[in-house]
């Protein structure tokens, strides 16, 4: 039973890990109407290369720690601003005219390339995980089996209800901030639909976009206190 528990809290944490993943790539094809699979690989290797930069400012400059975080959080934003320009030069500015699978593909495989390149990086699997994060939760134990996931695995499924709940509140602004966007970059969408009927008095349309801006706005967030009181038991709704 308890390997059976086990398993299910890994595939919890799994299924947390790829939430997230699809909650960011939703998040950057909504914002550039382009699949980008290389946003997550350039914020994990700047991640990596901060963790090296203060470890070198840390063991090899003598800094205190405060000038060490500072020192690494500059250079790392340099970096990062660093290899996005060069990745926009060279690689997504070409491709700008190209079909959609041109752009997926190129950042598929510069995601392989930073993903490589960290996993090849001399004595660095030391300083991924501090003690803390790395330390294991006990949910049960019996016969000398334990069933544990460690604290950033358990942060990792506490950080979907955060999702869940902000996506909730903040839905309100991504349908009101969609046009003003829309109408900026010439994206046919509802949100342009609305400002068309707002400059043209077309109220018939208007009323419709309301009506449904509204009903995606109640359904939505009804979706999502129904998912959290699934996923935190400790909730209740009377």
């Amino acid at each position: 039973m308890l390997y059976f528990l086990q398993q299910v809290l890994n595939g919890l944490h799994m299924g947390a890990l790829y939430a997230l993943l699809a909650f960011g790539y939703v998040l950057v094809n909504g914002v550039l109407h382009r699949t980008n699979l290389a946003h997550g690989a350039i914020f994990a290797f700047s991640g990596q290369t901060m963790i090296l930069i203060a470890v070198f400012g840390w063991q090899v400059l003598w800094m205190t720690l405060p000038m060490t975080i500072g020192f690494a959080v500059v250079s790392t934003f340099a970096y990062a601003a660093l290899i996005a320009w060069v990745l926009a030069r060279g690689v997504f500015e070409p491709l700008a005219k190209a079909a959609p699978n041109a752009i997926v593909v190129a950042t598929l495989g510069t995601l392989i390339f930073l993903g490589e390149l960290a996993r090849i990086a001399a004595d660095t699997h030391d300083f991924w995980l501090p003690p803390l994060l790395a330390t294991p939760v006990v949910f049960a134990e019996a016969d000398g089996y334990k069933a544990t996931l460690t604290v950033i695995q358990v942060l990792d499924c506490a950080i979907i209800v955060v999702l869940l709940t902000l996506s909730g509140i903040l839905l309100g602004f991504v349908l009101a901030g969609s046009i003003p966007v829309e109408r900026a970059f010439g994206t046919p969408g509802l949100g342009y639909a609305m400002f068309t009927a707002v400059s043209e008095r077309d109220i018939f349309v208007m009323q419709n976009l309301v009506l449904l801006y509204s009903c995606v706005f109640v359904f939505l967030n009804v979706l999502v206190d129904v998912a959290i009181a699934w996923l935190d038991p400790r909730i209740r709704y009377q």
